[in-house]
């Protein structure tokens, strides 16, 4: 398995969450937090009324999205967040960022919040950062 799937796979189940089967609450989740990650960028560079809307967008997505979801074929989603991981791939070479050194830098602070084989999550379900010893991601390095 490749190591970035591999890496994603096991937050997941150390977050409590299913893989490998459709689970509708879950991909309404995550489609949400791709519509609030989105939203950070956009509004980083200074889209923030269109921020603004994703965002909400987003939250709306995570709360009533399991409805939809599990509705449409999942080859037809599959080909979705293909086109969402390629065009965030090439975005990022766009930008002078190298992803794979990126994912090593990054990843490493995703799976520092495992503790004890599970993460520890607020009231909305968002994963939180471990009390003691959690390091922001330094992604200097992936900068070419």
């Amino acid at each position: 398995m490749i190591k970035w799937v591999e890496d994603v796979r096991r937050f997941m189940e150390a977050s409590g969450q299913t893989t490998g089967k459709m689970n509708p609450e879950q991909a309404a989740l995550y489609l949400g937090l791709q519509c609030e990650g989105l939203a950070e960028k956009l509004r980083r560079i200074g889209y923030t009324m269109l921020a603004d809307e994703l965002h909400d967008s987003g939250l709306d997505i995570r709360e009533f999205g399991h409805q939809y979801i599990g509705k449409f074929d999942r080859d037809t989603l599959a080909a979705d967040d293909f086109v969402l991981l390629w065009v965030t791939i090439a975005a990022m070479h766009s930008e002078g960022i190298d992803p794979e050194t990126a994912w090593y830098c990054g990843a490493p602070s995703n799976l520092a919040k495992i503790v004890n084989g599970k993460v520890e999550k607020d009231e909305t379900g968002k994963v939180k950062k471990p009390a003691t010893g959690w390091q922001e991601p330094d992604f200097r390095p992936s900068v070419l």
